[in-house]
């Protein structure tokens, strides 16, 4: 009788971006950037704010900011722009 080992989940990577981050998180990016706060981005998105502030911390988790929101957030509009100038 073997006993096996419980399987972790594993995450699902996304390819859209480089750091594999949910539609869901790059929604609530774009609307944080837009929208300047979490609240005015949970209006936008019609979700609760600690949804999108669940939202932020998983991103800066992925995006490796060591500093404040405000740093997750410039890394994720540079990078965005980069990508519309790109794409045009």
């Amino acid at each position: 009788m073997t006993l096996s080992t419980p399987r972790r989940r594993r995450r699902k990577l996304y390819d859209s971006n480089p750091w594999g981050l949910s539609p869901a998180v790059e929604r609530a990016l774009d609307a944080v950037c837009q929208a300047g706060s979490n609240k005015g981005a949970a209006r936008l998105l019609g979700l609760e704010h600690v949804t999108v502030s669940d939202h932020m911390k998983s991103a800066k988790r992925a995006i490796g900011a060591k500093g404040t929101r405000l740093q997750t957030l410039l890394v994720w509009d540079r990078w965005r722009q980069r990508q519309k100038v790109g794409a045009a």
